[in-house]
This record gives structure tokens, C-alpha cells and sequence, in this order.
């Protein structure tokens, strides 16, 4: 009976075949084509070729494998070193974008010398707390400059932003008037043959508007009016830019109204901002003059627009 040999015997036989066929080869090389060793190579060649073409190829993959292999270390460092550039550059755009911003705005912080007669800081925000309960914004200029608690503080375009809440030697906490805890004394500008109507406007829990709810029943407030601080405030000086009229909400049985303000001030966009070295009793901070007044008008209308 036939014994089977495992594996290693015919690893064996297959390598000895290859041998006699490459000694053959080797030998019908050395021989004309006609001569009987000659047959028997080109024979044995034809048997081998197919299994050195599979080695070759074998041999073509095992190296592009080890050359993937290898060269994998050094695409990762590639590609690290890529996102890094990318990750760099990016941050150097949203730091230029952030310094022409700036510098917009601090050329229009220096244009207020033709509307406002009181001394002023500028500052630079450096913080923000949007809570639904407190709206604060923190700016890097403090008593140091002589910042005290209680001064107004307008965006660049001299738009109300808000009021000093707290302040250390370089540093100062600004309340916006969309918190709730602000309340400003307010008025409309009036319309030929309606006159102002003033109120006390006030900020809103999570709300980024102001909401007056004791404008007379009588007066005529429309939606588009403009709203000033009033002269009877003595909180905030008067004559001072804050919002438009946005919407009315008529109460039921005709016992008043909610009239929502849109401030003029961009809060959420605010870089820099100016506090108003200015005390209750001081009067108004804007010079009294017809350009003054259209100025400050013009510059709120575009502020409104933009937002």
C-alpha cells in the first residue's frame, strides 16, 4: 500500500524538479538548439517559467509592501506637518481679519472727538459673559484710568452700550443694556405732530433687545422710531443714541403696551468700546449742534442696517 508523504516530502520532490530543470536549462544553454539536451532544457524552461514569473511577481509585491511600509513614517510626518502650516496660517488670518477689525473700529472710536464734550477711555474687550441672567462684557482699562462704576460706555459709532458695573486698577465689568438688571430712562424723537414719549426701557432675561412697558397708552409710538435716552434720566446722560422701535405688543382691554427696542449697538460684535468719564449731574455729553444731531443719526441708521 501507498503511503502519502506529508508536506515537507513534496516541498522536497517540487524542489528537486526545479533543481534538475534549471541544471538542464543550464546545460541545453551550452548545446545547439538541434541537440537532444537542448529539447530537454527548452522543455524543463517551460515548465519553470511559470513558477519564477509567480516568484517574481511574489517578489514585486513584497517589496512594494516594504516600501509602503517604510515610506508610511514618513507621509504621516508629511501630513502632521502640513495640518500644522494650515492650523498656523488659518490662525494668522483670523488674526489679521481681527486687527483690521480693530483698527476700523478705534478710527471710528477717535471720530467721536466731534460728537461727545466729555473726557472718554477706550478699551479694548477682552471678555464675555452672554448669560441668559447677566450680560456683561469685560474691557481691559480700569480705575487706573479713572473708570469708577455707574459711567456709560457707547460702541464706536456712539451708540449706548451699557453701563459700568464694576472696576479694578486695569480692568472694568460693563453691564449692556440687554441685561435684565439694566433700566435706562428713555424717549422717542418724535414726529411732526406727535410729541416724544418717554419710558423707562429695560433688558430682558435671555432677550437681545430692550422692552419699555410705561410708554404713555396715548402717545404715538410706531414701529421704525427712534429712541434716545431721556433728559428726565438721571443715570445715563441724555440725548443719547440706543435703539430703534421694532415691534409693539398691544396689551389686552387697551391697559398699555410692550414696545420692543432693537439697540444700535452691535453687543455681539463689539471689539472696542469708549466709557464716558461722565457722573450724574454732568449734562449732556453731545455738543448741541444740528451736524452733531445728524451725524449721530446717520451713523445709528447704519449700524441698524448692518445688524
Amino acid at each position: 500500500m501507498a503511503v502519502t508523504g506529508g508536506p515537507g516530502r513534496r516541498r522536497l520532490i517540487l524542489a528537486l524538479l526545479i533543481l534538475t530543470a534549471v541544471t538542464l536549462i543550464a546545460v541545453g544553454g551550452r548545446r545547439e538548439d538541434g541537440g537532444s539536451l537542448g529539447v530537454v532544457g527548452r522543455a524543463a524552461h517551460s515548465v519553470v517559467a511559470p513558477v519564477q514569473a509567480a516568484a517574481s511577481s511574489a517578489a514585486r509585491s513584497v517589496g512594494d509592501w516594504w516600501s509602503g511600509l517604510t515610506d508610511a513614517g514618513d507621509l504621516r510626518r508629511d501630513n502632521r506637518r502640513l495640518r500644522q502650516r494650515i492650523t498656523a496660517l488659518e490662525g494668522k488670518v483670523r488674526a489679521s481679519d481681527q486687527a483690521r477689525t480693530e483698527v476700523r473700529e478705534l478710527k471710528r472710536l477717535l471720530g467721536l472727538d466731534d460728537i461727545f464734550e466729555v473726557a472718554r477711555v477706550n478699551a479694548r474687550v477682552i471678555g464675555r459673559n452672554p448669560g441668559n441672567f447677566s450680560s456683561t462684557i469685560t474691557v481691559d482699562r480700569g480705575t487706573d484710568e479713572g473708570i469708577v462704576a455707574g459711567m456709560p460706555v457707547v460702541a464706536p459709532d456712539g451708540a449706548l452700550v451699557g453701563r459700568v458695573l464694576e472696576a479694578g486698577s486695569r480692568y472694568a465689568v460693563i453691564r449692556l443694556i440687554t441685561d435684565p438688571e439694566y433700566a435706562v430712562g428713555v424717549e422717542t424723537s418724535g414726529r411732526a405732530g406727535a410729541p416724544s414719549a418717554t419710558g423707562t426701557a429695560k433688558g430682558r432675561v435671555g432677550g437681545a433687545d430692550l422692552v419699555v412697558e410705561d410708554f404713555e397708552p396715548v402717545s404715538a409710538v410706531k414701529t421704525g422710531d427712534r429712541v434716545e435716552t431721556s433728559p428726565l434720566s438721571t443715570s445715563d446722560p441724555p440725548d443719547m443714541a440706543v435703539g430703534r422701535v421694532t415691534r409693539i405688543d398691544e396689551l389686552p382691554g387697551g391697559i398699555g403696551r410692550n414696545v420692543r427696542i432693537e439697540p444700535f449697538a452691535d453687543l455681539a460684535g463689539l471689539d472696542v468700546v469708549a466709557v464716558l468719564l461722565w457722573k450724574p449731574g454732568l449734562g449732556p455729553v453731545v455738543r448741541p449742534t444740528t451736524t452733531t444731531t445728524s451725524t449721530t443719526v446717520a451713523r445709528s441708521t447704519t449700524t441698524t442696517s448692518g445688524g
